[in-house]
């Protein structure tokens, strides 16, 4: 995760940079016990097996896209980040 930290420190301003990072603890954190319960209920039905092989599979699928995406973001400049952002 210390690329896409690095990169976070980098796009977003720091006037709004605690906020930010927050938000994204708050998923980051909140999101835990949330898919823990999916999770439990999934399993009633399926294999452990098959939930792992079905989720791996499937991030591995957004993987490819967010590849590209990332290294598009790791080009852009800072300038043309306050130009969206209008600060």
């Amino acid at each position: 995760d210390i690329p896409l930290e690095a990169l976070i420190t980098k796009i977003i301003p720091s006037k709004i940079f605690g906020r930010t990072n927050s938000l994204i603890m708050i998923f980051i954190n909140g999101s835990s016990p949330i898919l823990a319960v999916v999770y439990g209920f999934i399993s009633n039905f399926f294999s452990i097996k098959i939930i792992f092989i079905t989720l791996g599979s499937l991030m591995l699928i957004i993987s490819i896209p967010a590849f590209f995406i990332y290294r598009k973001l790791v080009r852009t400049r800072e300038e043309d980040i306050k130009k969206v952002l209008q600060l």
